[in-house]
Parts: C-alpha cells; structure tokens; sequence
C-alpha cells in the first residue's frame, strides 16, 4: 500500500527569499499609506441598530418565548465605533470623528 499526498493551494511553492521581498514590499505600502494624511468625512448615516433589553424583567425567559409572543425588546440606533476607510478618507460618525480628535489633540500636547 502506498501513501499519497495532495498539495492544497498554489502549485509551485514561494521560497524564502521571494516571500521576505513580498513581506518587504507590502511593508513599504502599509508605511506609505500610514504616513499619508488622512481626510475624515462624516455622516449620521453610519449608525447601528442595536436590541435594547433593558425593559425585559427576565431575559433567559424572553430568548425562549420570542419567536412566539411579542417581548419588551426596543431596537435603538447607536452610532458605529470605527470608520470605513477607503483610498485614504474616513467615513465615520460625527460623534467617533470627535473623540478621534479629543485623543489626537491629547497626544499632540
């Protein structure tokens, strides 16, 4: 009985030499890409809807019977924590674009 190998992924394997260069290179764009100002823009649109159970006397119990009978769930709005960046320009929410700038001025000083 002989035992066969399957490669899974890329016929021919990088060797080590062209894999650090590779790492070298994507290094140098990330620092580029960093160093580069970035511009913010921001928009209420980017918002999460949340379930707020703050109402619910007994949670474990309203898991259990919500997919039958309606329960004390409110959906509320929050604003999304983070950005989406995209070609060097920040889209966030107005409140997060101002605690990102209360932290950049306290680093700054």
């Amino acid at each position: 009985m002989t035992a066969t190998t399957s490669t899974v992924g890329p016929a021919s394997p990088l060797s080590a030499a062209s894999l650090l260069k590779q790492i070298k290179d994507f290094g140098q764009r990330l620092a580029t890409v960093a160093s580069a100002p970035l511009r913010i823009v921001e928009s209420e649109a980017l918002v999460e809807t949340v379930e707020d159970w703050s109402r619910v006397r007994s949670p474990s119990r309203a898991r259990r019977r919500r997919a039958k009978h309606r329960q004390n769930i409110r959906l509320i709005e929050v604003p999304r924590r983070g950005a989406l960046v995209v070609d060097g320009v920040a889209y966030m929410h107005p409140t997060e674009a101002a605690k990102l700038r209360r932290m950049t001025e306290r680093r700054g000083k």
